[in-house]
C-alpha cells in the first residue's frame, strides 16, 4: 500500500503546498547581532573565562536545543537545516516564515532576559520549491544583511527582519501580524 504523507519525509513541494496563497517556500536565516562585540566587550570588567564559557554554553542551549522544542508544533511544515552557535537556517511554507521568525526572536529575547545587548536579526526570501537551496540560502543571507543594516530614527540599530524587500523592526512586524 502507498505510504501516507504523514509517514514520510516531506518534500519541498509538500512544504510549499502548505503556504497560504501562492505556493512557495520560505527560506529564513537569523543570527545574533554583534555577538563578537558582546564576547569582547559586553561583559566589561566582569569578563572572566567562566562567564564567557557560560554565555557560550547558554547560546548553545538555545540554538542547539531549544529551537527544536520551539519548532515542534510546526514539525510537519518546517525543515530546520541548521541551528547552532548563534544562527538559524530553516525552510518552511513562505506564509509561515514571518510568524516563525518572530516567535524565535521573542523566545530569544525572553531567554536572554530581554538584554538589549543581545538581539537577533533575520532575513527571509520566498522561492519556488525546485529552486536550488544554496541560492535561496544566499538570497536569505542578503536579506539578513539588510536587516543588520536597519537603523531606527532614534538610533537603535539592527534587531530587525527583512522580507519581500522590506526591513522592519521586530516591534513593527509584531504589530503587523496581530492585525492579520
Amino acid at each position: 500500500s502507498e505510504m501516507c504523507i504523514r509517514d514520510r519525509i516531506k518534500t519541498f513541494n509538500d512544504l510549499a503546498g502548505n503556504s497560504l496563497g501562492i505556493t512557495r517556500l520560505g527560506v529564513l536565516r537569523m543570527d545574533v547581532d554583534d555577538l563578537g562585540k558582546v564576547f569582547m566587550t559586553g561583559l566589561g570588567s566582569h569578563a572572566t573565562l567562566s562567564r564567557l564559557a557560560s554565555l557560550s554554553r547558554m547560546l548553545g542551549i538555545f540554538f542547539n536545543g531549544y529551537i527544536n522544542t520551539l519548532l515542534r508544533p510546526h514539525r510537519d511544515k518546517t525543515y530546520l537545516i541548521y541551528s547552532g552557535g548563534d544562527d538559524i537556517f530553516l525552510v518552511a511554507p513562505w506564509s509561515l516564515v514571518p510568524e516563525l521568525a518572530l516567535q524565535i526572536r521573542n523566545q530569544f529575547s525572553k531567554f536572554s532576559c530581554h538584554n538589549p545587548h543581545l538581539s537577533l536579526s533575520g532575513g527571509a526570501t520566498l522561492v519556488p520549491e525546485k529552486y536550488p537551496l544554496y541560492k535561496a540560502a544566499q538570497l536569505a543571507g542578503e536579506a539578513e544583511d539588510k536587516a543588520k543594516d536597519f537603523q531606527r530614527p532614534k538610533g537603535w540599530a539592527k534587531d530587525a527582519f527583512n522580507f519581500l524587500g522590506l526591513t522592519v523592526g521586530w516591534e513593527e512586524l509584531e504589530l503587523s501580524l496581530i492585525h492579520i
